[in-house]
């Protein structure tokens, strides 16, 4: 195809396109995980009460739950990890 030709325009536009969507999808992921990063590590020296855990717990799940929404792929294994760390288990 020449360069020169109308199918280019047409196939840079949708390129264009696709590029932004997953550069705002990566934005939005890294976004999200450092989030969930800081409250994580907010549960180590946050105050001992239910409320105050409680609140760091639904936000986290807030955070998984949007990813899940988002359909990323490989979540599985993060959302495993992420589980560990705030029940502590073995």
């Amino acid at each position: 195809m020449p360069w020169d030709s109308y199918k280019i325009e047409t196939y840079v536009t949708k390129m264009a396109e696709a590029v932004n969507t997953y550069h705002e999808k990566v934005y939005d992921l890294v976004e999200t995980l450092d989030g969930i990063e800081v409250d994580m590590r907010a549960l180590d020296t946050c105050q001992y009460s239910q409320s105050v855990i409680g609140q760091l717990i639904s936000t986290i799940q807030k955070k998984v739950d949007q990813l899940v929404v988002g359909k990323y792929h490989g979540l599985r294994g993060r959302i495993e990890e992420i589980d560990k760390e705030v029940c502590i288990l073995p």
